[in-house]
């Protein structure tokens, strides 16, 4: 069990605090803190807010799909006809830089199965899916 003088941190996770719970302020009290689970650039994204198994998981969820392609090998490998296939009508700032190859959504695991995971375990309840149209990409990579 967690008590006062635990701090748990898990890399690569956001908080998901389910409703009526009394850290919450009035705002999320009712339905609980939510959340979104991106994938790529490209794909889609879910808000969702806590399952009712998210405890298990001390409050936290994933907070995204995941890479499949580690960053250093993802900007050796990029090819622009394949990065441009992959981006599709998505407009985008910086297409050329190192980030962006790094940041290409072959790079990624499918947010749709990530997003299946979290429902069927019952960490994640999607409320609505959403779709990029556009991408800036920030930094000096």
């Amino acid at each position: 069990d967690m008590n006062e003088n635990t701090i748990t941190n898990r890399k690569g996770t956001q908080i998901a605090v389910p409703e009526q719970d009394e850290r919450l302020n009035e705002r999320d009290y009712k339905f609980g803190t939510p959340f979104i689970v991106p994938g790529s650039m490209t794909s889609e994204i879910y808000l969702c807010l806590p399952g009712q198994n998210i405890s298990e998981t001390h409050f936290t969820v994933n907070h995204g799909s995941g890479r499949k392609v580690p960053r250093e090998i993802a900007d050796k490998r990029h090819h622009d006809p394949k990065f441009k296939q992959a981006t599709g009508n998505i407009v985008l700032n910086l297409e050329k830089t190192k980030l962006a190859r790094e940041e290409a959504p072959y790079n990624y695991r499918d947010v749709g199965a990530t997003m299946k995971d979290l429902e069927t375990t019952g960490l994640a309840a999607k409320v609505a899916r959403l779709q990029p149209f556009g991408v800036m990409i920030m930094g000096k990579k």
